[in-house]
């Protein structure tokens, strides 16, 4: 993902980027600078928010929706915990192939997919 014409937007804090991040996504940080410096660059594209189940990708989703007519959006539905169970690859915040996936909470921990060898993490 983050190539072609989709644009992941990762909002969790750099803490959890760090540990791994889907290849080409960026940080919300990243992605508003982008905006404000060269807003074309997101034309014909859409914009996919996640996080680490969805909700406050939903609410980044949201919010650019309410206030970037300009922008299609999407909320990508349990965000880091789906792209795990869909076996999907992670990145650290060097770049480099990983398992390991910051799961946020001990709560949310199990519903992480244990059995496809990522390593969940919550320090």
């Amino acid at each position: 993902m983050g190539d072609g014409d989709l644009v992941v937007v990762d909002v969790r804090p750099d803490k959890l980027r760090a540990v791994s991040r889907i290849p080409g996504s960026m940080s919300q940080k990243e992605f508003e600078d982008k905006r404000a410096g060269d807003a074309s660059f997101f034309q014909g594209k859409t914009v996919v928010t996640s996080c680490t189940i969805g909700f406050k990708a939903g609410l980044f989703a949201l919010s650019l929706v309410e206030n970037s007519k300009d922008l299609v959006v999407k909320n990508h539905v349990g965000s880091m915990m789906d792209w795990c169970h869909e076996g999907g690859d992670l990145v650290d915040g060097k770049g480099e192939a990983t398992k390991n996936v910051h799961g946020m909470s001990e709560d949310l921990v199990k519903y992480f997919p244990h059995a496809k060898g990522y390593n969940i993490v919550t320090d």
